[in-house]
């Protein structure tokens, strides 16, 4: 039983020109029978249908269906009603096309509890029904609107509902067909409630338990009592000579029978007949049709058949599955529309208009790699790359000494300032390495081009490190060293130097080619030879600390006793050498060493005396001297410049700070930390840059994804027909949304994906050549391609957002719009 009670409905409430369709409707409708709606157009039979079938939402009332009540549109507990007992039969058919017949019916059956099986049966079942059983694999966009109309009936029926309603199930039906159905619906009505909605009285009247006439949103007459005649039923295209008056005219050769619509204006007809043909010319503006024997006849014999309703119900074929409404039991709506049956749908959405999809992919593909570039840019803007700018170690620091107020200008007062300063920071120090600064220009000499001459290459923008520094785990090629003037030269380094246009770049194809070539500096014996190649991340040559005695500022070329055993294994093992002695090798010591000479004085003014004369013309030193010498050596070198290398730098720097303003009367300190002045020069300048280009990305994102939502909004508004079909027929917005956003993934998973993947592999190879600059790692790719996604899934839902929140009947109204 359905009660209705004061409903009322109004469109554009609360504008200028709202229309009150419905005013105080009151009615109540039994379990079973055939009830029509009948009115002109536009008088609110269609809003009415709407608002009892749970698809508007309306004013105020109540509408009551069993046990279930509501005052007003969209309760769960209507909703599953609706999803349990109702069946709709809409005039627009609202079917999805470019599926089959039998996929149309079987969707309607989504909300009920039956296996697959039983949703099949009851599929072919409805269709046999509406005699539309061989058309079960078609796809519904090649039938007929009739056809089509059929299909739609079909779905209604199939769910078995308690009440079905229709809205003028038989606009778009021959009068054949729509005997058929009227009678279907009728048979129906006997177990169920059909509603039915009409502007045809003959057809009500014909077929109707009760006869509800709405004019301008009220109730004029509700009647169950009337005089029920037969109704035609031959083919409202064909006319009938047995319905009309006739007059015949008969001469020699010419025969005429002339049927009159009594009432009509006269008829001037002049005919000629030939033997070939006969030319008839009318004098009137009235259409004339004309037909052979041949033709399908428009005008036939007899009178217009008619059938009675007892008549039509006894040649109604039986349909046993449609004789006893039944107690559906309801599942969760949509519950039969499974994810693999969203998938299938989002892939058979993909694969829609071809010219519009393939304009999709593109712009997505362009979208996608716009914003890698974009990406990579701004990454490449921020990334701070020590080797683009940096020259010196990150553990080093720089120390130059001034004189103070009371030190002389001469070199031996300077000489005095820079021990004092150099021992006086030693004491209670934090825990740091001293070097002297090395002033001279480094090569390395090859022939990197067999027709070309020896060539000396020049190492530059590097540091010198201490051996004690490097980390084995970092040596990519060579070994070690093992001798006093073995070295490691930082990749780095070399990287730049074969970066250079030039013989190396043109020459030399790999860094290896440096390995065992020997570092020259000029006036100097001292060359060491290149035994490994690391990867610390530092531009340093790593290298002994006797190197560094012999290379220093005011150094002498110089060798401790203990690389000298190294060196010569098991020539000098028993030679000892006190603090102030030392070995003389005199084919290097040259002007400096006199034969007769007992004592040897060194760049820095530290004599010692000669213990020993060696006669070693295979090696640099000028002579050798006791461990502990070394840094003794290094103590007197550098007197106004040197560096110390540290873990702690802000610690040491404070210290070292600390002993200068102790001292301030007689020197005067500064200290530099290069690399941390170059790394914060350079990161201020990159954010600089950055935050400049950040207004053109976002602009340029900005802009893009505007461009995406609107194609978005498109797509979704060119399918408002599969999101009204959804919701008429109470599939939850949910579905829909799921189906559309697994479509706009598997989009993404051939358009963003291969070309946010692409953009980094492209960029990652350029750079590997030195074509390109820009940094775009794997993680910025898979965080691109996730973005895209993400927004696509956003644009997707928001325009759907809205019309989901239509009541369904609204929502359909659009998509007929």
């Amino acid at each position: 039983m359905i009660e209705v009670k004061n409903l009322n409905k109004t469109y554009d409430r609360r504008r200028v020109g709202e229309n009150h369709v419905l005013h105080d409707v009151s009615f109540t409708l039994p379990q079973t029978g055939f009830v029509c709606i009948l009115g002109p157009s536009g008088c609110g039979k269609t809003s009415l249908l709407n608002a009892i079938g749970g698809l508007d939402s309306f004013d105020n009332g109540t509408i009551t269906v069993g046990e279930t009540s509501v005052s007003r549109y969209g309760t769960a507990l209507f909703e599953a009603e609706r999803n349990r007992s109702f069946g709709y039969i809409f005039q627009n058919y609202y079917l999805l096309q470019d599926h089959s017949v039998g996929y149309n019916v079987y969707l309607g059956l989504h909300s009920l509890k039956l296996t697959h099986a039983e949703k099949l049966r009851r599929v072919k079942q409805a269709l046999k029904a509406v005699e539309m059983d061989r058309y079960i694999r078609r796809n519904v966009g090649e039938l007929s609107g009739g056809q089509q109309q059929r299909i739609a009936i079909a779905r209604a029926l199939a769910r078995k509902p308690r009440v079905i309603f229709a809205d003028e199930p038989t606009g778009n039906l021959d009068e054949s067909n729509t005997l058929n159905i009227c009678g279907l619906l009728r048979k129906i009505s006997k177990t169920s409630l059909v509603i039915m909605v009409t502007h045809e009285e003959r057809i009500a009247r014909f077929f109707a338990d009760r006869i509800i006439s709405l004019d301008a949103g009220r109730i004029q007459h509700d009647s169950q009592d009337w005089q029920r005649s037969g109704m035609a039923a031959g083919s409202t295209k064909s006319f009938y000579t047995g319905d009309y008056p006739e007059t015949q005219l008969e001469s020699e050769n010419v025969k005429l029978q002339i049927f009159q619509q009594p009432g009509i204006d006269p008829v001037r007809i002049k005919i000629l007949a030939l033997k070939d043909r006969i030319v008839i010319k009318i004098d009137d503006e009235r259409a004339v049709s004309c037909g052979t024997s041949d033709d399908a006849p428009a005008l036939l014999e007899g009178k217009r058949p008619t059938v009675t309703l007892e008549e039509l119900e006894q040649t109604q074929p039986e349909q046993d599955f449609l004789s006893d409404a039944e107690e559906n039991v309801l599942a969760k709506a949509g519950g039969s529309i499974r994810f693999t049956d969203m998938v299938r749908e989002a892939t058979h959405m993909g694969q829609g208009k071809k010219l519009k999809a393939i304009g999709t992919k593109l712009f997505l593909l362009v979208l996608t790699v716009l914003t890698a570039l974009s990406i990579a840019d701004f990454i490449t803007l921020k990334t701070v790359r020590p080797e683009d700018f940096v020259v010196t170690h990150s553990q080093s620091l720089e120390i130059q000494l001034e004189k103070g107020p009371r030190t002389g200008s001469s070199s031996s007062s300077l000489q005095a300032m820079s021990l004092e300063y150099k021992t006086a920071i030693s004491k209670n120090a934090p825990e740091y390495l001293y070097l002297p600064s090395i002033p001279y220009d480094a090569t390395v000499s090859g022939s990197p081009i067999l027709q070309a001459s020896r060539i000396n290459l020049s190492l530059r923008d590097f540091s010198y490190a201490p051996l004690s520094l490097l980390e084995e785990n970092t040596l990519i090629q060579g070994r070690m060293p093992e001798q006093a003037d073995e070295v490691v030269i930082d990749r780095w380094i070399l990287d730049e130097l074969l970066g250079e246009d030039g013989v190396a770049r043109n020459g030399i194809s790999d860094i290896s080619y440096f390995l065992g070539k020997q570092i020259h500096y000029s006036t100097l014996n001292a060359a060491p030879t290149i035994v490994g190649i690391c990867d610390s991340n530092e531009p340093a040559l790593y290298m002994p600390m006797d190197m560094f005695a012999s290379l220093g500022t005011s150094g002498s070329e110089v060798i401790s006793l203990s690389n000298f055993q190294k060196r010569y294994p098991g020539e000098f093992d028993d030679v000892t050498l006190a603090d102030n002695e030392c070995i003389v090798l005199p084919v290097n010591a040259g002007q400096t060493y006199w034969g007769d000479s007992t004592t040897f004085t060194t760049n820095s003014g530290l004599k010692y005396n000669i213990v020993m004369v060696c006669d070693k013309t295979d090696h640099y030193a000028k002579l050798v001297v006791a461990d502990s010498q070394i840094h003794e050596l290094m103590q007197n070198m550098s007197r106004m410049k040197f560096y110390v290398y540290c873990q702690d730098k802000q610690a040491v720097t404070e210290h070292l700070e600390k002993v200068g303003d102790r001292l301030s009367d007689i020197v005067r300190v500064n200290v530099t930390d290069s690399y941390s002045d170059m790394v914060a020069a350079y990161t201020e300048a990159s954010q600089q840059r950055a935050d400049g280009r950040v207004i053109i990305i976002a602009t340029v994102i900005a802009v893009s994804m505007v461009m995406l939502y609107l194609l978005r909004r498109s797509d979704v508004l060119g399918r408002i027909g599969m999101l009204s079909m959804y919701r008429l027929l109470g599939i939850p917005g949910r579905k829909a949304v799921g189906i559309f956003m697994i479509e706009s993934v598997l989009s993404s998973l051939t358009t963003a994906l291969p070309a946010s993947l692409g953009t980094w592999l492209v960029l990652t190879v350029l750079r590997q050549f030195g074509v390109s600059n820009l940094i775009l790692p794997f993680g910025a790719a898979v965080l691109v391609y996730l973005g895209i996604v993400a927004f696509q899934l956003i644009v997707t839902w928001l325009p759907m957002r809205g019309l989901l929140k239509l009541p369904p009947a609204r929502l359909a109204a659009k998509y007929d719009f």
